[in-house]
């Protein structure tokens, strides 16, 4: 009967700590963000990942290739502190010139005057979508747990 009591004890204490326990949620693609802090101050880096209500981040110097040099690198910001994140992909200039590249060159199936259209709207599309590519989005948080949450789910995907 004791050695019963013991087992149970030692796997509720087991269980306890495991729900106890932070998960991180680490974001599948670098994503470069910018915080903007309650203080005004504004902190550049790169997600690393979101917690309950704390966001990751690797800081500029933090490139490291091994685990625990990375982690003490990282910086975390309670959704508390933050005001504001933007974001920007890695690649977004690229797509957009792609997209506005190939609306640009749209008219050309209209004929001869669609190909004199498209001299002009090629490179107009292409300078174009590079400036809606490197724009970068605004995800207002105003310490607010709920729209934290909302931002964590985002970047999981």
């Amino acid at each position: 009967m004791k050695a019963l009591f013991i087992t149970m004890s030692l796997s509720l204490s087991l269980f306890m700590q495991l729900l106890a326990q932070n998960t991180v949620n680490y974001s599948s693609k670098p994503l470069r963000i910018w915080v903007y802090g309650s203080d005004g101050k504004v902190t550049k880096a790169i997600l690393a990942g979101t917690d309950e209500n704390t966001l990751l981040l690797y800081t500029a110097g933090s490139k490291a290739a091994d685990d625990s040099t990375r982690k003490a690198g990282m910086l975390r910001i309670p959704y508390t502190e933050i005001v504001t994140i933007k974001t920007r992909k890695k690649s977004g200039w690229l797509k957009g010139m792609g997209t506005g590249g190939a609306i640009g060159l749209a008219p050309v199936v209209a004929g001869e005057g669609g190909a004199y259209v498209a001299l002009v709207a090629f490179p107009l599309g292409l300078v174009t979508g590079a400036l809606i590519g490197i724009s970068k989005k605004k995800h207002s948080i105003n310490r607010n747990l709920e729209l934290f949450n909302k931002f964590a789910r985002k970047t999981r995907r």
